[in-house]
């Protein structure tokens, strides 16, 4: 949407972007704080794991809609 959607709709695409990866970093936060309740290390390592990488991904995707609006606008 940021890349090839209507510009006028930037700005509302750019927020829910933001707001979706807020919404990401909180939930991993939260399962991070969970896992010392976790008794099975390998359990505990892949789900840390895991949030690696879903963090690292939202992070590319939030890096990429920022250069695509700031472009834009």
């Amino acid at each position: 949407m940021t890349s090839k959607g209507n510009r006028n709709a930037l700005a509302d695409a750019g927020t829910g972007v933001f707001l979706a990866h807020s919404a990401l970093k909180a939930s991993v936060y939260t399962a991070e704080s969970n896992l010392e309740l976790i008794e099975d290390p390998s359990a505990v390592t892949e789900a840390e794991e895991r949030g690696a990488k879903i963090e690292r991904r939202a992070d590319e995707v939030l890096k990429q809609v920022k250069a695509n609006v700031e472009e834009t606008v």
